[in-house]
């Protein structure tokens, strides 16, 4: 029985002891800076329609965004539980850091050796967890103002700034504050103004942003960027749009023209593009560079939005009934492409249902509306349009009293 006891209390001391080691390292990890300790949470984003995205953008981005899109690919496997996945995209990502920033590879490391540690300790693979956190530790001692595991430098804050914008809208506000840390450190790097300006840019697109536009200006920072880089293709395409907002029409279609040169085949490039002509050429020439879009990126969510927005404009001017409920049906196919792949795209979800009323499907309009509302995830202006357009439903088309 002594002898029982004796084994008990040393496999006792054992376990006390794994557990405390194993605390000790998460208390480590939480002062990483990395996927894991950036509230990066799922109720955040639709994870299948963002790898699609991410998956999409690695066969067209440049080399530093690739480390981007796979850090993210990492994180998201991880969520799921493929840790195998998780380590391949991990690994893919430290590749592309070793091959293109020999340079800044301790710099350019940090997050992904940070992803590394975290993984390792939610597998329990502990001894591998300690080993990463001495590898983060090591390259830290080498900055002044570093703490034991993390440090604030352009490309820690850079990195960071870009995830948080390919996760989620919810996030660009924090993305736009990373960038601007990096640009204090380093004013004259491209990367870090490429990334504040698209970040301005989008931010200015949010409806619930109209207070933000007045303290914002990504025309300055879009065309610091060309400055910086006289051939970075996604800063003209940006900047013509911006401008041919400006009424500055001639400046904004050269600039177009210039990046579709550059980029002719760049889904980004051509999807921006065919923004500028909706809004302020040939709904022709959007629809013409949509399809090509479409056939590089089939899932795009985006190009599929913008396609409908396009067919709603035709049925606008469309006299012939044949046509016009032809052109509906497109419409209504696009929209539901765009619901199946990002269903967190509460405004096309809207449109559908107003397309829904316009061949006058209302059953399918109202579990539209009625699912928007019971959603936390809505925000409160786009309820607020819903409120409208269910109203305008009820009134105009059921003629409820």
């Amino acid at each position: 029985l002594t002898c029982s006891n004796s084994r008990t209390n040393m496999l006792y001391s054992i376990i006390s002891c794994s557990t405390l080691a194993k605390d000790s390292l998460k208390t480590s990890l939480l002062e990483l800076e990395c996927h894991f300790t950036w509230n990066l949470k799922l109720e955040n984003s639709d994870l299948e329609g963002l790898k699609g995205r991410l998956s999409e953008q690695n066969n067209f981005s440049l080399e530093r965004n690739q480390v981007v899109s796979y850090g993210l690919l990492a994180f998201i496997h991880h969520l799921e539980g493929n840790n195998e996945e998780t380590l391949i995209n991990l690994g893919k990502s430290e590749e592309i850091v070793r091959k293109n920033f020999e340079q800044q590879f301790e710099k350019r490391i940090l997050i992904t050796y940070g992803n590394y540690a975290w993984v390792y300790y939610n597998m329990d693979k502990l001894q591998e967890t300690k080993a990463y956190l001495d590898k983060i530790e090591a390259i830290c001692k080498k900055f002044p103002h570093a703490t034991r595991y993390s440090v604030q430098i352009p490309e820690v804050l850079g990195e960071k700034g870009w995830t948080l914008m390919k996760f989620s809208g919810t996030f660009y506000k924090e993305s736009m504050q990373c960038f601007q840390k990096a640009l204090e450190m380093d004013p004259n790097e491209v990367e870090w103004n490429s990334g504040y300006a698209i970040v301005l840019f989008r931010l200015e697109g949010f409806r619930e942003e109209w207070l933000l536009r007045k303290q914002c200006n990504s025309v300055i920072y879009l065309k610091r960027v060309l400055e910086l880089d006289p051939e970075d293709s996604m800063a003209m395409v940006l900047l013509g749009i911006k401008l041919a907002e400006k009424k500055q029409q001639v400046e904004a279609v050269k600039l177009v023209e210039k990046a579709l040169e550059k980029s002719p085949s760049h889904p980004q490039i051509l999807r921006y593009a065919a923004v500028f002509h909706r809004k302020h050429g040939s709904l022709e020439s959007c629809l013409e560079l949509l399809d090509k879009a479409l056939r590089l990126t089939p899932s795009s969510s985006f190009v599929h939005h913008q396609i409908a927005l396009c067919l709603k404009r035709k049925v606008q001017n469309t006299q012939t009934e044949a046509d016009r409920n032809q052109l509906i049906k497109d419409c209504i196919f696009h929209l539901e492409k765009v619901k199946e792949c990002q269903p967190s795209h509460h405004t096309a979800h809207i449109f559908l249902a107003e397309m829904f009323v316009m061949s006058q499907q209302y059953e399918k309009a109202e579990e539209i509306y009625n699912y928007l509302l019971d959603s936390e995830r809505v925000s409160e202006i786009d309820k607020q349009q819903v409120h409208f357009d269910y109203g305008c439903l009820e009134l105009y088309h059921k003629k409820c009293k």
